[in-house]
């Protein structure tokens, strides 16, 4: 039909673009049929597909399911972090809350234990952390190239 962006009447030779529904020299009425000799050009550009935009876009479904926010390994220290920080608030009213005693009377050995649940609770949160930092939420692109 015509070269780049120009096409010509049939009738009157005259110019006008893609998608004109009549021609602005003779009034003809102008019908497209998109398989009519129209050529797109696909260029793949770092998995990008670049097409024709005068086309109607196809929509397609995006892949996957969304996009995740910890790895295996930060769903873990996520969890551990719970179980750290609820055992810790356990011990520290053992006594009001187990024992069923008016007051807290924390010994040698809880107050150990409360030291190391504090000390797991926040191991636990800095590595869930770091986990996040290095790629629990990851871009859609980044989870294709990922091996």
């Amino acid at each position: 039909m015509g070269d780049g962006d120009a096409f010509e009447c049939p009738d009157c030779g005259s110019s006008f673009s893609y998608g004109t529904v009549s021609c602005p020299g003779c009034g003809v009425e102008i019908e497209w049929d998109p398989v009519d000799e129209l050529e797109t050009e696909e260029v793949e550009v770092d998995g990008l597909t670049l097409m024709d935009p005068r086309l109607p876009a196809a929509e397609e479904p995006p892949e996957g399911g969304p996009d995740r926010v910890f790895s295996r390994f930060g769903l873990v220290w996520a969890v551990l972090t719970v179980l750290a920080f609820t055992g810790t608030v356990l011990l520290l009213n053992w006594d009001t809350w187990i024992r069923g005693e008016a007051e807290s009377s924390i010994g040698d050995t809880q107050r150990m234990m409360i030291y190391a649940g504090a000390i797991a609770t926040t191991a636990f949160a800095i590595l869930t952390i770091i986990d996040l930092f290095r790629g629990g939420v990851l871009p859609q692109d980044a989870t294709e190239r990922r091996v």
